[in-house]
């Protein structure tokens, strides 16, 4: 996707990494882009035309749900050879979510697992690799595995993505509409009463998806794995 500037300044990585704060999170670096003006117009606009993509009722990813979450965005570019300017070719959001899965038994799991939720690469430039350049920078950087993801509302072209470049297979499908494959259970602490029902489940998620609570997760999902292994794994509502 192209825009009416120049992206290199907002954008100074083929992979550019951002929290809310608009910080670039690149090899450990926090610096700030103050051009907020420029990178708003790029995350709506891709934003937009992932949800179209997809077709969703309403975008996942804008700038006024991003900048008061603790999610990562991921922004994918690539130099433009008839001006060497650059376009934006993709984008993929993570983010910590506190979900009740259910595996295929039927028995319910209490998790925060780290989550996909926006993965979107142009149509123009689908099956060139750019997605999985993407999906690799941030296990890479998350410090995660592709079976310890739970994904939001994936596509089906999502699922044979995952199947293919990851070998999952056997996708989980959630009443809170996430998706999760066998193996996500093999770390999973012990199951909490199996007689959970959708509608607590449905109601306790949303209390715990609230901006207030988002706002309270300011360390990123990489830290919070280094963090649960030298203590008990606190749940972030109790921090």
């Amino acid at each position: 996707m192209e825009f009416p500037f120049d992206i290199n300044y907002i954008l100074p990585y083929e992979i550019t990494i951002f929290n809310g704060d608009y910080r670039v999170l690149n090899k450990g670096q926090t610096t700030r882009i103050f051009t907020s003006e420029k990178l708003t117009s790029v995350i709506d606009a891709m934003g937009e035309a992932s949800y179209r993509a997809q077709g969703l009722s309403g975008a996942v990813t804008t700038t006024r749900k991003f900048r008061v979450s603790d999610h990562r965005l991921y922004i994918i570019k690539k130099t433009n050879e008839n001006n060497n300017l650059s376009i934006v070719i993709g984008i993929l959001k993570v983010g910590a979510k506190h979900l009740y899965i259910y595996d295929t038994n039927g028995t319910v799991y209490e998790r925060t697992p780290l989550c996909v939720l926006d993965f979107y690469v142009h149509e123009s430039k689908q099956r060139l690799g750019y997605g999985k350049r993407l999906f690799d920078t941030m296990l890479e950087f998350e410090k995660c595995a592709p079976y310890e993801l739970a994904i939001d509302r994936p596509s089906n072209k999502c699922l044979a993505f995952l199947n293919k470049h990851y070998h999952l297979s056997a996708p989980i499908h959630q009443v809170n509409n996430f998706v999760v494959y066998p193996a996500f259970f093999n770390q999973s602490p012990i199951a909490i009463n199996n007689t959970l029902s959708a509608s607590k489940q449905h109601t306790e998620s949303i209390s715990w998806l609230s901006p207030t609570s988002e706002r309270q997760q300011r360390r990123p999902f990489s830290e919070q794995i280094d963090f649960g292994r030298n203590q008990k794994m606190r749940t972030l509502s109790n921090e």
